[in-house]
């Protein structure tokens, strides 16, 4: 990682080259790494403003898509502080906002 990026990205694929043609299901994993607080000289991170955005389209009902969304979803309402804000939105034939952006106040309200 860079030392002046907080958050670096990285993205791998299932396989090494896709055809524009082939019918078949890409899967990508992303990964976020972010500098430690001690990085900071000790500063705490400032707040964040986060949207979830949960897909619940057709192509989630493969066996475990939606339990894995849920529990990925979970872990990230688990991780945030106090300070920051976070906002849940879901689509599939239409976008729903579930729970508007607002400070993580009440976690397990907003993980049922």
């Amino acid at each position: 990682m860079a030392r002046n990026e907080a958050v670096t990205p990285e993205v791998t694929i299932d396989r090494p080259v896709v055809l524009a043609s082939d019918g078949a299901p890409i899967y990508v994993l992303v990964r976020f790494a972010a500098l430690e607080e001690a990085a900071h000289d000790g500063r705490p991170r400032p707040p964040v403003n986060l949207a979830l955005v949960l897909d619940r389209s057709g192509s989630m009902e493969d066996t475990g898509k939606l339990e894995y969304l849920k529990l990925a979803a979970m872990k990230v309402v688990d991780a945030l502080g106090a300070d920051d804000l976070l906002a849940v939105v879901e689509y599939d034939v239409s976008v729903t906002v579930m729970w508007p952006s607002a400070p993580i106040e009440a976690r397990s309200i907003i993980k049922r």
